[in-house]
């Protein structure tokens, strides 16, 4: 299984190193280079992190997002979702409210049919 805690603190140890990066530019004489670092390397390497940037655009698909999926399909095969206390295996559902964040979540444990609002479990 992966360390998605760990995960998380080597973003933030990135996140820290950049901050540094970009403050010894920063201290620097020319200003040139600050704006060529601030406008390629450092806005790709921080909108490629998380969400949470003061960068015009962002990223597909951030770090952060590869943390979420893993966490969310960590939730092993016998567990039950905390929010309904459904199981996979017990068919179709009629009152399934997944908290947000949740690893049941339809696109994690639902093998794709929902009819007239009601999720199919994947077996």
């Amino acid at each position: 299984m992966v360390d998605t805690e760990r995960l998380a603190e080597i973003k933030e140890e990135i996140k820290q190193l950049l901050e540094e990066a970009h403050d010894q530019i920063r201290n620097g004489e020319d200003y040139l280079a600050v704006r060529r670092a601030e406008s390629y390397w450092y806005s790709h390497i921080r909108v490629s992190l998380d969400k949470e940037h003061g960068c015009l655009g962002g990223s597909m698909w951030t770090m952060q997002d590869t943390i979420d999926e893993i966490e969310e399909s960590n939730c092993g095969e016998d567990d039950e979702c905390p929010g309904c206390g459904c199981q996979p295996g017990d068919g179709i559902t009629d009152d399934c409210e997944h908290p947000d964040g949740c690893g049941w979540a339809k696109r994690t444990h639902c093998d794709g049919d929902v009819e007239g609002g009601r999720t199919r479990w994947a077996q």
